[in-house]
């Protein structure tokens, strides 16, 4: 079964929160959360800073949401792609810094034949908007 799972900035402490989505029409989006076994407490979150989750995870086993940086090393090419995870005609892709291309965010993350994989999320672009000036592609 797939896992459904939104992530947003808290409005007033700039802490990340992990659950579901409601949206209310005039009122900001929240995201519930668990906070123990049984209890859920309502988190509103900026708007911009929601991004849901894709279904995959990085090189380091970590879930991959939309707005996350990644890096991808391209050995073969000796390219280092750097982009941001977006959602963009009906799948997740990768969307170079540099040249504004997308790669499909499933062939980011594959295996390789060695059992590694190639994407890891280096940051998000809410927290590390310097990251979104530097890499190569």
């Amino acid at each position: 079964m797939r896992t459904i799972k939104f992530r947003g900035q808290t409005r007033d402490a700039d802490d990340w929160v992990y659950g579901s989505l409601i949206e209310r029409v005039g009122y900001s989006p929240v995201i519930v959360a668990s906070v123990g076994l049984y209890e859920y407490e309502e988190f509103p979150v900026m708007e911009n800073t929601v991004g849901q989750f894709t279904g995959l995870l990085d090189g380091e086993r970590k879930d991959i949401f939309e707005g996350d940086i990644i890096r991808i090393p391209e050995t073969e090419t000796n390219i280092e792609i750097i982009g941001v995870v977006e959602f963009n005609r009906g799948s997740y892709v990768i969307r170079s810094f540099l040249s504004g291309t997308c790669s499909s965010l499933a062939w980011a993350v594959r295996e390789r034949m060695a059992g590694e994989r190639r994407g890891i999320v280096i940051g998000n672009i809410y927290d590390n908007p310097e990251l979104s000036k530097g890499g190569a592609q």
